[in-house]
């Protein structure tokens, strides 16, 4: 059964599902009527102890799509966000995360949003969820419904390395700016 949680909680993955080991993330977004189609990019930041990427193949986005040991694998990037349910997966394979890698940081970006004059404010809906990627099943949900107002990215949720264990913590932090105001951040 899932959980549903808020921003700042953490759930500890393997006390929803011992045995766990392949999860999926699934981000989903739903743009108000009215508004042009939201094209938001999924990436991932693996972060080491320092809170910043050991290279820049611990950058999974629309243009690596893997990481090293393949620990984290991204579905593509889907333009129209039109899907139902899940708009972006990324599949992570918790076993083959490097022990150097302390923080895995799930964000979204708005392409093009100054352009467009878009803002996560214009979104009705924004989730993120955890789900066991062997029967699918939903393990923790986050719904973002009033953390990111005028932001154009967003760290949806992170998981975070606690002794041997992953935690989901569910960060709901916006930025201002696009991809690359993160990307300086952490490299």
């Amino acid at each position: 059964m899932s959980k549903y949680i808020l921003q700042g909680a953490s759930i500890n993955i393997a006390s929803e599902a011992p045995d766990v080991h392949e999860i999926g993330i699934g981000l989903g977004w739903e743009k108000r009527s009215g508004h042009a189609k939201f094209d938001l990019d999924v990436s991932v930041f693996m972060l080491n102890r320092f809170e910043k990427l050991p290279s820049e193949e611990h950058f999974v986005y629309f243009g690596n799509l893997k990481s090293p040991h393949d620990a984290v694998i991204h579905s593509g990037d889907e333009r129209s966000g039109s899907l139902k349910g899940d708009d972006e997966m990324i599949m992570v394979n918790l076993s083959n995360i490097p022990r150097e890698i302390t923080d895995v940081l799930f964000v979204a970006s708005i392409y093009d949003a100054e352009i467009k004059k878009q803002h996560f404010g214009q979104l009705v809906t924004a989730y993120i969820r955890v789900f066991n990627q062997k029967d699918q099943l939903e393990l923790i949900r986050y719904d973002l419904d009033k953390e990111l107002k005028f932001q154009t990215t967003g760290e949806f949720g992170r998981l975070k390395r606690k002794n041997n264990d992953w935690e989901f913590v569910a960060t709901g932090k916006g930025e201002f700016g696009g991809l690359q105001t993160l990307r300086e951040i952490y490299t």
